[in-house]
């Protein structure tokens, strides 16, 4: 476990990221030098998060703060975030939806093809079925997922994906 002080700083040259938690390599080391570099991170002693260790080029390492969790603790640019890290050995790095393990549980060809699936592919796919906030939804998300995992014998296509979801909607 590691805990320090760090400020909330955004990257005023990178299209791709902004607003983020500096993490000094000291802190990063004993993570990363288990080549894996997701954490448990916990903000202000209030929220914890699963995140990933990102380096930032220079030798340091950094947590991405997205607005929704910016909001929840009343982050502000430039101010002080006590952190905590710790190792996540959770299967996937997240929290998985109930619903999307009932349907792998129901499911054994969906199941095996999730799972055939890198690890950041099949984070990106639990995300995407749950970051909506209606069960009805995550569950319809999980079975157009499933439905395209075996249609497509594995190879995800998101913009297909998508559109699968947009097609279900309208039924």
């Amino acid at each position: 476990m590691a805990s320090f002080t760090s400020t909330l700083t955004y990257f005023h040259d990178n299209p791709v990221y902004g607003h983020h938690i500096p993490v000094p390599r000291d802190h990063a080391e004993p993570f990363t030098s288990l080549n894996e570099k997701r954490v448990l991170c916990t903000l202000q002693g209030k929220v914890t998060i699963h995140a990933a260790l990102m380096h930032d080029g220079k030798g340091d390492y950094f947590i991405l703060a997205n607005k929704t969790l910016r909001n929840k603790l009343g982050l502000s640019l430039g101010q002080d975030v006590k952190v905590s890290l710790e190792t996540d050995n959770s299967p996937y790095g997240m929290e998985v939806p109930e619903e999307l393990t009932e349907l792998f549980s129901q499911d054994e060809e969906a199941d095996n093809l999730f799972h055939s699936l890198t690890s950041g592919k099949q984070r990106s796919l639990i995300h995407w079925v749950s970051s909506v906030k209606n069960p009805d939804l995550r569950l319809k998300r999980g079975l157009v997922m499933t439905r395209h995992l075996k249609s497509s014998q594995g190879k995800l296509d998101w913009k297909k994906l998508n559109q699968e979801l947009k097609d279900a909607n309208n039924l």
